[in-house]
């Protein structure tokens, strides 16, 4: 049985690194490194030599790597094939970089795969093919065959391909907001993960019109995610609104209200977070710009409109905080602990935005 400091303790990774390599040795130890799984070859121009890293996480019985690597050509014979014990799918995004591969022997023979960045591929380790690696940057999640029976005759069907499709697109979010969250996961939190992850790429394959029960919350909350990242990098957008958002994010107008239903709406949500950004820009002492300056140049309408949405959210207008917080720097005087618990609370929505 796990302790509670075992349940809480953060999922360790293991490093592969050749930054401590030069030239030749580097690109050989990555081979090295692959050997299981593929036979790697150096690119011509020398263009193999760089730097190659790769960190792995246990996550239950879901292997997940994030990799980089100036990259090279590979092959996975049949010979490699036969002589590996592992027998695993893997999803894989493309961050950056490009790739292309070629089938050998499978359903899909002689048929050419790219990589698309942010679309999630999938194949088998037990299926042969070749190609080429370039200054790729991604991450991959291996899962063991036994561990989706039911979906195995459809996954095989689609090796070599992308997942595609709105579901497609959300297991991608999910797995690239997985993958910025690795480093903070507890150990307990990563059996919730691989199970969430087997249920998105179950309803990716689903036979049904709508998606299985379990996975309707999961699959509304990535969505969310995507959309509250967008919100966050169009704040201050005047243009921002459901529509804009409904068009960008590609969710209709009754999943964008249904998914921030219990934020009193998206409308309030947008204000909620624009006014905190308002705040961060009113309480700087560096900034020197009027109210109305900072009113026209953040999507309002003018002074008295930021003012009356100001005092709403904060009771007190923008001039009375500003004033406040200069005369706190200015004199060196201690910040009220009221003071210090808003900003604690202001860059916690921070800490849940989706880490660059």
């Amino acid at each position: 049985m796990s302790s509670d400091s075992d349940s809480t303790r953060r999922l360790t990774s293991i490093r592969f690194s050749t930054e401590h390599l030069r030239g030749p040795d580097a690109f050989d130890a990555w081979h090295e490194h692959l050997r299981p799984i593929i036979d790697l070859e150096p690119h011509e121009d020398g263009s193999s030599s760089g730097h190659h890293t790769m960190d792995t996480w246990e996550l239950g019985d879901l292997v997940f790597c994030r990799d980089q690597s100036p990259g090279g050509t590979y092959e996975r014979t049949a010979r490699r094939i036969r002589r590996s014990a592992f027998d695993h799918y893997y999803l894989y995004v493309l961050k950056r970089g490009m790739f292309w591969y070629v089938s050998d022997g499978a359903q899909n023979s002689g048929q050419v795969h790219e990589g698309a960045i942010g679309t999630v591929g999938l194949d088998s380790i037990v299926k042969a093919s070749h190609g080429e690696l370039r200054n790729m940057d991604g991450f991959s999640v291996f899962l063991p065959r036994d561990r989706v029976p039911n979906l195995t005759a459809a996954l095989d069907a689609a090796c070599g391909g992308r997942i595609a499709g709105p579901l497609g697109g959300i297991l991608s979010d999910y797995l690239q907001l997985v993958e910025r969250r690795l480093p903070d996961l507890t150990n307990a939190e990563a059996g919730g993960i691989s199970r969430s992850v087997i249920e998105l790429l179950s309803a990716c394959f689903a036979t049904e019109r709508e998606p299985a029960e379990q996975v309707k919350d999961l699959i509304l909350d990535v969505k969310k995610q995507r959309v509250c990242r967008f919100i966050q990098s169009q704040i201050m957008n005047p243009k921002l609104s459901v529509d804009f958002i409904t068009r960008s994010c590609g969710v209709s107008r009754s999943s964008l209200y249904r998914i921030f239903d219990e934020d009193g709406g998206v409308a309030k949500y947008i204000e909620r977070h624009r006014m905190r950004r308002v705040l961060d820009v009113i309480e700087d002492p560096f900034d020197n710009r009027n109210i109305a300056q900072i009113a026209a140049e953040l999507g309002f309408s003018g002074a008295s409109d930021l003012g009356r949405i100001f005092r709403r959210h904060f009771g007190h207008s923008p001039t009375e905080t500003r004033k406040r917080k200069r005369d706190e720097v200015l004199g060196g005087a201690k910040s009220e602990p009221r003071s210090a618990i808003n900003t604690a609370l202001r860059n916690s929505y921070k800490y849940l935005s989706p880490k660059s």
